[in-house]
Order: structure tokens, then sequence, then C-alpha cells
């Protein structure tokens, strides 16, 4: 038996210990869900956008990671325009320290069940707004009255919505017109 082994042995000792004496262990102060909780938040929220179900273990192990960050993430009232989705996720591996673990699928998804302030996702993924903040704030175990009501929280009026990305589609029809300054855009 490994060092480690011996040291997970001891703890689980102690644990069952601490439960015979009708003590009821903490759990890590970044620990999520459970594997049963997640399955059952991935789908409330598949349930209300159909879109955001997950499509893959990738996204159930990036919905997993998106959930523990968002519990100690700063909230806002309403949706953030300013920064996208993958600013988010970019914080969110950066904090957990994992790097492409987390598709914007996922994060979104957990950001539903998470309860933060949010924009219609209908149009996923484009026009994704949240309600979040730079940095860290109180925790929030949010989830859980997601999981007690089984209902995500309706999505947060945007005013004025979000700017549509992308080019407009080029009408083949009406000459050789192409995406320019006309469109909003300045090269």
């Amino acid at each position: 038996m490994t060092h480690e082994q011996q040291l997970r042995a001891r703890i689980a000792q102690l644990e069952d210990q601490l439960r015979a004496n009708g003590i009821v262990p903490a759990s890590p102060p970044n620990a999520g869900p459970s594997q049963e909780e997640a399955d059952a938040l991935a789908a409330i929220v598949a349930h209300r956008y159909s879109q955001l179900a997950l499509k893959d273990e990738r996204d159930r192990r990036g919905f997993a990671l998106a959930l523990v960050y968002l519990q100690t993430a700063r909230r806002q009232q309403a949706p953030n325009t300013r920064y996208a989705t993958n600013y988010f996720i970019g914080e969110a591996e950066r904090a957990l320290g994992v790097t492409g673990g987390i598709s914007v699928r996922a994060f979104a998804a957990a950001a539903l069940a998470s309860r933060v302030a949010y924009a219609d996702p209908t149009n996923f993924p484009y026009d994704l707004a949240w309600g979040l903040g730079l940095s860290s704030g109180p925790r929030s175990l949010a989830w859980r009255e997601t999981l007690a009501t089984r209902q995500v929280p309706e999505p947060t009026k945007v005013y004025p919505a979000p700017e549509r990305r992308g080019p407009r589609p080029i009408d083949i029809h009406g000459g050789n017109s192409a995406v320019g300054p006309q469109d909003g855009y300045h090269y």
C-alpha cells in the first residue's frame, strides 16, 4: 500500500468515526454537486432548453467543472453583455486549473442550473449574456434551489439586446457586394 493509499484509508476511517458519533464530515469548500445531482440538474436545463442538452462525456465533465466555478463567481442582477461566454469559460478554467475542459454548451447549462441571470438562450450559441462580474464573490449554492424546484429561472430581458455578431449574408443576386463598413465592420 502506497503512502497516499494509507492516508486515504486513514481519512475514511476518521470520517466513519465522525459519522458513528453523529457528526457529518464537512464537504471540501470547492465541492460541487454529486454526479447524480449534476445529472439531474443537466436534465432540468435540457427539459427547458433542448439546445443546451449535454452531448457527450466531455460536456458532462465540463458541466461539473462549471458548476464548481459558478459557486464562487461574482453575480450580477442583470446579464453582462460586455464579456463573451468564452471570457467566463477562460476564467473558470484558470481558476480550476484545467485547459479546454469546459464547452460553451456545458457552461451555459451550468449557468442556468446555478441560477445565474441570463439572456434568453433560444438563439444558442449566439446572443448569450450572463449575470456574472469580474473576479469571485460570496459562495452560492443556488443549484440546490434548481434541484428543489426542478425549474430554471426565467431569462432576464437585456436592453439593448446583445449586438448581433458575424457578417450578414451576402446577396449574390444583387451584384458583387461584400461585407464591409456598411455592415458595421471597420478594418
